[in-house]
């Protein structure tokens, strides 16, 4: 067990499907009703788990809200310079136009 909790990474998405009973707000939930002080009291390394457990929990939290803001900034990045592409493309077909209006009234 402590190889697996010094290996555990807890940033990045996950490629597999998680269990109802794997889920943060699931896990969340469940140990917002453990009292940390009675485990203190009942066993100091078990109370050192429980911490490392909610601190693994708070970082994976953390890790997917700044993903999730991070495609919503891409994608209103991208949303921008496509905006931005469109009205660059309409002023440069204007103004050909008015060169073509011109250069038919010199004629």
């Amino acid at each position: 067990m402590v190889g697996q909790i010094g290996s555990y990474n807890p940033y990045g998405p996950r490629i597999h499907k998680i269990p109802e009973y794997q889920q943060l707000s699931f896990l969340k939930k469940n140990l917002a009703t453990i009292d940390e002080d009675k485990i203190e009291e009942y066993s100091t390394v078990l109370a050192k788990v429980f911490r490392w457990i909610q601190t693994a929990i708070e970082l994976r939290c953390e890790d997917v809200v700044a993903r999730r803001d991070a495609v919503e900034f891409q994608k209103k990045d991208r949303e921008d310079a496509i905006n931005a592409d469109a009205e660059r493309t309409n002023k440069l077909e204007a103004a050909r136009e008015e060169a073509r209006a011109v250069s038919i009234f010199i004629s």
